[in-house]
């Protein structure tokens, strides 16, 4: 509760900053195209995910880069996807991956032979991600027949 706390003010500074806007504006100046920028996003919320919660992640990024994402043409539905995907593949790889850490206890087993032993799983997550960023219909098929999204 105190991480997502802290996560919270953060994103209230944020926005009272203005930060989405000012980010939005430099994302789009130096990424061009809609590919580069779910590139950037996967690896930068990779990165993260090593080393921060999930949920706090979301909370302080969230509207950061979801306003680029539009810019860029990017179905909000499909985004959230893909940072949560993202998140969770950052969390289960070392250096500081929560859920690797865990799952080390649980097991009673080195994070050395964990890591090892996770990284074809590791692997089929980025394909997983990398399909489910470029081709958005695997992820807005349902949503649209639905009817929750046009």
């Amino acid at each position: 509760l105190f991480i997502m706390g802290n996560a919270m003010i953060m994103s209230r500074i944020f926005a009272s900053l203005k930060l989405s806007v000012i980010m939005n504006a430099f994302l789009t100046t130096h990424i061009q195209s809609k590919i580069g920028y779910i590139l950037f996003v996967n690896v930068l919320l990779l990165i993260v995910g090593m080393f921060m919660e999930g949920n706090a992640t979301i909370i302080i990024l969230a509207t950061i880069l979801s306003r680029a994402a539009q810019s860029f043409g990017i179905n909000p539905v499909q985004f959230g996807i893909m940072m949560c995907m993202s998140l969770v593949m950052g969390n289960a790889t070392p250096p500081v991956g929560l859920c690797l850490f865990v799952g080390c206890d649980i097991g009673k087993v080195s994070l050395s032979k964990a890591a090892k032993a996770i990284l074809p799983f590791i692997l089929s997550i980025m394909v997983v991600i990398l399909l489910v960023s470029f081709i958005p219909q695997l992820t807005l098929a349902i949503p649209k027949v639905a009817g929750l999204i046009k």
